[in-house]
């Protein structure tokens, strides 16, 4: 597909009634959206980790164990493994295999979000729930090949919803999605730990938006935004919009209207072209 931009594509679908749909039931794409060099990588509805080529055709599990993915490098994917009684952190081989744990919160009642990943560290924000009532958030860090979790920032604002993280010149950035003050900001602590910083001025939504994101591509920084619309053009009801922004910047619209659906549960990005997943579909548009 040109960089110029072209028309949104299709890659796959729920499958209700078109018999060359390429993922079939019971696995259309439901969330955590990830990409490498030559695969789409998703959580399916039945909670298995699937991959599907760039190119389209028919998907593959990479885990059948209930897997929230959170991100790819070379080797393994990398996200929260809930098959357990306490959600952990876990990798599983990219072409299929042992799941490994890499960490398990020592409070049941805690609960690690999706990670990213550098090449020596996977990172994640946790709830800390054991607080009555709960207080506490923080972002952790554990090796790649595992070993003890350090924490870089805690105390965080427990209102806030928390994004998958995703690191950049030394400092790991998240998005934090307040929904009753309607706004999302770009936050980052450093590697190393620290006091957590805004990049730049919230941007600001619609109260009970559903947030999917961030993507980045070394420039710009991608997040859905879902929203419920009594617009008969949106199709379903709901409203979706990409936006786009520069680190530190305002968003601006990248596309909008019905863009798959339903809700948009994740979103990823390459060089060439933007991907989200709803609750029927794999979409990619150019940029």
């Amino acid at each position: 597909m040109p960089l110029a931009g072209g028309a949104i594509e299709t890659l796959t679908t729920a499958c209700t009634s078109s018999p060359t749909c390429y993922v079939p039931p019971p696995f259309p794409p439901q969330t955590g959206i990830v990409l490498d060099a030559a695969s789409v990588y998703f959580t399916a509805n039945d909670g298995s980790l699937r991959k599907i080529p760039k190119t389209g055709g028919a998907s593959s599990a990479v885990t059948s164990s209930p897997f929230v993915l959170g991100a790819v490098d070379a080797t393994y994917a990398y996200g929260v493994d809930k098959s357990g009684s306490v959600p952990s952190i876990a990798k599983v081989p990219t072409g299929g295999g042992t799941l490994v744990v890499l960490y398990t919160p020592p409070d049941p009642m805690t609960t690690p979000q999706p990670p990213g990943v550098d090449a020596t560290n996977v990172y994640w924000v946790e709830d800390e729930t054991s607080a009555s009532p709960p207080v506490k958030a923080a972002v952790k860090s554990v090796p790649i090949a595992g070993g003890t979790a350090t924490t870089l920032a805690s105390t965080l604002d427990l209102s806030s919803t928390w994004a998958t993280p995703f690191v950049q010149g030394g400092q790991v950035l998240w998005w934090q999605y307040r929904g009753g003050a309607s706004t999302i900001t770009l936050l980052g602590v450093p590697t190393g730990g620290g006091t957590p910083f805004s990049y730049g001025p919230p941007n600001v939504v619609s109260a009970g938006d559903d947030v999917a994101g961030p993507a980045f591509d070394g420039t710009d920084v991608y997040v859905a935004v879902s929203r419920m619309s009594p617009d008969p053009a949106a199709g379903t009801g709901f409203l979706e919009q990409v936006f786009a922004s520069p680190i530190g910047g305002p968003m601006t619209t990248f596309a909008s209207g019905s863009l798959g659906g339903t809700t948009i549960g994740g979103i990823a990005v390459d060089a060439c072209n933007v991907y989200w997943v709803t609750e029927k579909s794999l979409v990619r548009r150019a940029k």
